[in-house]
């Protein structure tokens, strides 16, 4: 596994700037697979909204739990807070999705890597993750995020809290993720891969 950073840092930079003053913004983005637990963060943001009522949840992917988890928002009181955006083929817009936010959330109970965690991380963007799978070890490894049990929705709510509390645990572990990023790229997996074998 691996990311293109000169395609990403290309697309980031013909981007404008966030603007000043917008709320606080979490991204997901996730085929929507019972196995992803995107239900998780929704029964997460009421919990969110309770610190920040202005709080926009963004959720970028399809799948066939579209209207049951379109269902659950609505019965949990979420949907108000959420942004479901589908699935998007472009890669400038899923760029500017990464470039809007303050914190990546990735909920996901089964995972061989997890590329959008490192697509967060090219991002400098800091991740919450659930203790399943593969994305934790390399959350860890990096030291880019908060790790919270998995299937929990108030753990997820409080992580995401707590940095949105604190700009500056933000932009520290989304440092990290940057310098771990520039270390995946393509060449530098490639490189690593045949060195193995």
């Amino acid at each position: 596994n691996g990311i293109d950073l000169v395609e990403w840092d290309t697309l980031w930079a013909s981007l404008p700037e966030p603007a000043p003053g917008q709320p606080p913004t979490l991204l997901a983005v996730s085929k929507l697979y019972p196995r992803k637990r995107i239900d998780v963060l929704v029964r997460a943001v009421p919990v969110i909204r309770q610190k920040y009522p202005d709080v926009e949840v963004r959720i970028v992917g399809g799948g066939f739990e579209w209207e049951t988890l379109r269902q659950l928002s609505r019965d949990t009181g979420a949907e108000a807070n959420i942004t479901w955006l589908g699935d998007i083929s472009d890669r400038r817009q899923i760029v500017k999705e990464f470039k809007n936010c303050h914190v990546f959330s990735h909920p996901s109970i089964q995972e061989a890597f997890g590329n959008v965690a490192l697509e967060s991380m090219a991002s400098s963007r800091p991740l919450v993750v659930s203790d399943a799978a593969a994305t934790p070890d390399l959350v860890r490894q990096a030291n880019s995020g908060l790790i919270v049990p998995a299937t929990d929705p108030e753990e997820l709510a409080e992580a995401v809290i707590r940095l949105l509390d604190d700009p500056h645990r933000r932009e520290e572990l989304g440092s990290n993720g940057r310098r771990f990023a520039q270390q995946m790229t393509w060449e530098n997996t490639a490189q690593q891969f045949l060195a193995l074998i």
